[in-house]
């Protein structure tokens, strides 16, 4: 093995053994929040492989999946791994991929070997990550920056020199075609690839635009059949504002000042987080003369594009902190290499350091279902998945009372919801009330019909003595667990 091999041999299973331990101690921490509703309840990631397979290829996949982006390569993950020990772990192998890939992308942009490693290294601890990587069912986001950092590395081959190399060009075109399978912002792989065409040799910007065609086709490609074929996803009952300047500026406070993590979150009223695009821009102007710095400034406000309300999205916020995922790659790229070719480099490393802490104590606090519970209530006092949160976790510890209070105010603000709709029956059946519970059952089957919904419809019939309803409703939950072992194309 070459001295070269070795160094790059070392540096990855550094970036292995240091995601392992900080994000290694979430393995055994309790499951809750989407994992416990799209992958431990989720009657289809049961269904045999023929069933499974057809839901998954189906035009009707956001109705059998509960989903409300496509991403089947994460529901397929999901179908194969159903363990969130293992699903946890392979997010972290997968973090750890992300963050050498970032570095072969920083040298193939002209950064140092110093600059490179530095800046993957703080992007492996960068601390809003905790969410993104202990959450399965964010695991698309993992995907989407593993396409967009590979298309972006397979681009810079195939235009190192004169001519296009084909082959690499073809690389980037699969990386792309693999990150729209895992999750609909790897368009932002592309996104990523003009920009840097655009700041390039304005010589060749011509003819590197025209090579850019093969990504738009599989992005036209895409769209028809995520937006013409798919049928979408039932709509929010408390969708969340556009507020896209507000959003930005949120966000770039986030890089700045990354705690506290949060799993639900509240945009400020008014327009201050506005104001802070401001500085940004003239942080941007001050790095016009340092490419790769430039560069990584610009590609915070590309890889957010999806996240600012220029486009809806499935969300009860404008804002979270596993949307910054791909976006903080660019300000560590961007803060390296400001610093790393300095005497800052110390300053450098003591931020890296204070960033493995924030993001150690955070992947530590996951242990504390209660406590996570509680502080996101608090952080996001008017958004109903944070108040869901709270009463789902009351509800596990038999509070029914303070169950029943949280979800009833969640509900207030979103009722169209099925998984909160589904709970406040359980917490109302808890503390007694039959017909309330077969009132949000029914609501909540209403919106979505799902298995355990009409079950727990059947047992609230059942208890209020309606045994022809209950058993029509047993019924139906029977016909739809059997119906994933033969669901039509």
């Amino acid at each position: 093995m070459t001295p070269s091999a070795r160094r790059e041999a070392a540096v990855g299973a550094g970036f292995a053994a240091g995601a392992l331990f900080l994000f290694g101690m979430t393995l055994p921490a309790p499951v809750f929040l989407d994992d416990w509703s799209y992958v431990v309840k989720n009657p289809l990631l049961r269904a045999p492989w023929d069933g499974f397979r057809r839901a998954l290829l189906s035009r009707d996949y956001f109705a059998y999946t509960g989903e409300r982006t496509w991403q089947p390569l994460v529901t397929l993950l999901h179908w194969a791994c159903r363990a969130p020990a293992e699903l946890r772990l392979i997010g972290i192998g997968l973090h750890a991929a992300n963050a050498l890939l970032l570095r072969a992308v920083a040298r193939r942009l002209g950064a140092s070997e110093k600059t490179a490693t530095a800046a993957a290294a703080l992007w492996l601890v960068f601390p809003f990550h905790a969410e993104a990587l202990f959450l399965s069912s964010f695991k698309g986001h993992l995907l989407a920056a593993a396409s967009a950092l590979a298309a972006l590395y397979a681009w810079e081959r195939a235009t190192a020199g004169e001519t296009a190399d084909r082959r690499w060009l073809a690389a980037s075109w699969a990386a792309l075609a693999l990150g729209l399978l895992g999750k609909e912002t790897a368009v932002v792989g592309p996104a990523l690839i003009g920009l840097r065409v655009l700041l390039g040799d304005a010589r060749r910007r011509a003819q590197r635009l025209r090579l850019l065609a093969g990504h738009a086709a599989l992005c036209a490609v895409y769209l028809v059949w995520r937006f013409g074929v798919l049928r979408p996803a039932p709509a929010l009952a408390f969708p969340a504002p556009r507020r896209p300047l507000a959003s930005l500026g949120w966000y770039l406070l986030g890089l700045a000042k990354p705690w506290p993590a949060c799993l639900a979150r509240s945009l400020p009223p008014g327009a201050w987080p506005a104001v802070l695009v401001l500085p940004f821009a003239g942080l941007v102007w001050a790095a016009r003369r340092r490419p790769l710095a430039l560069y990584g400034l610009l590609w915070i406000p590309v890889a957010l594009l999806p996240f600012l309300g220029f486009v809806a999205f499935a969300g009860y916020s404008p804002v979270a902190d596993r949307y910054l995922y791909l976006a903080s790659a660019g300000a560590c790229l961007a803060l390296a290499d400001l610093l790393a070719e300095t005497r800052a480099t110390l300053a450098l490393a003591v931020l890296g350091a204070a960033w493995a802490g924030l993001l150690a104590r955070r992947n530590g606090e996951f242990r504390d279902l209660p406590g996570v519970c509680a502080q996101t209530a608090a952080c996001a006092p008017d958004n109903p998945l944070a108040l869901a949160l709270w009463g789902e976790e009351r509800l596990t510890e038999r509070d029914y009372g303070a169950a029943r209070e949280a979800l009833e105010r969640a509900v207030a603000l979103s009722p169209k919801d099925p998984d909160i709709l589904n709970n406040l029956g359980l917490a109302r059946f808890g503390a007694g009330d039959k017909e309330g519970a077969r009132d949000a059952f029914a609501r909540a089957v209403a919106v979505r019909p799902a298995t355990g919904a009409y079950e727990n419809l059947g047992l609230a019939l059942t208890a209020l003595g309606r045994r022809k309803e209950a058993a029509a409703a047993y019924a139906r939950a029977l016909a739809l667990r059997r119906g994933f072992g033969r669901i039509a194309p």
